[in-house]
């Protein structure tokens, strides 16, 4: 029974260095991508890539769809819509929101344009102009409007709408500009408290202006301290008024004083 066992383990240590002495089997590497097949696979994903964006370019959804005008109220969105050159059926990729932005910049009415596009294939411009601080009449008495740029506009309102100051007698074109851009930094409220604004003939120098109010009152004042100075003027006739005068002249020119009629 032992040299059963013994003969057994000799078997098995024979068949295992038998094994071990077989040569093992390499694995072989993954086939390399020769340079024909490699080109060829570059080249077909381009001609997918360029048929597809042929196709997107075909498709209505690379063409503009609308434009949207936003924020006009001295002229037509129409206006706007024609000046931006941006039209419907226009291709998507056919402008840039910086050349759209700079043509409209350059109307006289335009202070800022921002261009964007809405998905899918819409087009928003938002435009902020410059806002109305006066009124000129033009050589026919007809009323023109004075923009906070100094640029002037002709309006279709009527004498009988008229809401802000009437510019009168401003033939230096520095000085009108002076008082525009003082007359820009009114609040509403104080812009339509005068009916008219006009050089003081009365002085040789420097700069200064005659209002006549809409309360009934004249107002003497520098113009370069012109939007500093008149924030005291509704405290100023409130005074008066308590002390039994309700109309007089104004002079804010240097130190405050009243004059009554």
């Amino acid at each position: 029974m032992e040299k059963i066992i013994e003969f057994s383990k000799l078997q098995e240590a024979a068949n295992d260095t038998t094994s071990s002495n077989k040569p093992k089997k390499k694995k072989r590497p993954p086939k390399k991508m020769n340079k024909h097949t490699k080109k060829f696979a570059i080249i077909m994903s381009i001609l997918a890539v360029c048929l597809l964006a042929l196709l997107y370019l075909q498709l209505p959804i690379s063409h503009i769809d609308s434009v949207t005008v936003k924020g006009a109220t001295l002229k037509s969105a129409e206006y706007y819509e024609q000046q931006s050159d941006l039209h419907a059926g226009d291709s998507l990729w056919g402008y840039k929101n910086r050349v759209v932005e700079k043509r409209l910049s350059q109307e006289k009415t335009v202070k800022k344009a921002v261009v964007s596009r809405v998905w899918p294939s819409d087009i928003h411009v938002k435009i902020t102009e410059y806002k109305p601080v006066a009124y000129v009449r033009d050589s026919t008495n007809r009323i023109e409007y004075v923009l906070e740029n100094g640029a002037i506009l002709p309006t279709s309102k009527k004498v009988t709408e008229i809401d802000m100051p009437i510019m009168t007698g401003f033939s230096n074109e520095k000085k009108r500009q002076n008082a525009v851009k003082q007359l820009s930094q009114l609040d509403a409220e104080l812009l339509h408290s005068i009916s008219e604004i006009s050089p003081n003939t009365e002085k040789k120098y420097g700069e200064y202006a005659k209002l006549y109010m809409t309360d009934g009152n004249i107002v003497y004042i520098d113009v370069k301290n012109l939007a500093y100075k008149l924030q005291y003027y509704p405290a100023m006739v409130q005074r008066a008024k308590k002390g039994g005068t309700q109309k007089g002249v104004y002079n804010m020119e240097v130190a405050n004083s009243f004059k009554k009629y």
